[in-house]
């Protein structure tokens, strides 16, 4: 019975976490002074801090699964596909779709807010 009290306040901790920081994310980027220096406005802001963090939400969420299913951890191909997941979302950085989405948000942080 602890055990899975344990599975569950694990997974429940994993999944607000996630909710927090997408939640906080949205709300940052929707009210930033910032946002209104972007070339597209409100919407392209969201979207390019979207991109730029795209390549980690498959990992996250694999690790929100491992979180809700305790009998996943305990096989032995899991590590490794997290491990090429992780690798995989690495390689997604080099993409140029994202790496101009990177190249907008740091010239966003680069002059004073107005």
């Amino acid at each position: 019975m602890t055990e899975v009290l344990a599975n569950v306040g694990f997974g429940l901790v994993v999944a607000l976490g996630l909710f927090a920081i997408c939640g906080l994310l949205v709300l940052a980027e929707w009210t930033s002074p910032r946002t209104r220096r972007h070339p597209e406005g409100r919407r392209g802001r969201i979207r390019d801090d979207l991109m730029v963090l795209g390549p980690m939400f498959p990992f996250l969420s694999l690790v929100a699964t491992g979180a809700f299913q305790p009998e996943l951890r305990e096989q032995t191909w899991w590590t490794a596909v997290l491990f090429m997941v992780a690798g995989l979302g690495l390689g997604a950085n080099l993409l140029p779709a994202v790496r101009r989405a990177r190249q907008r948000v740091a010239d966003l942080y680069r002059g004073p807010p107005q």
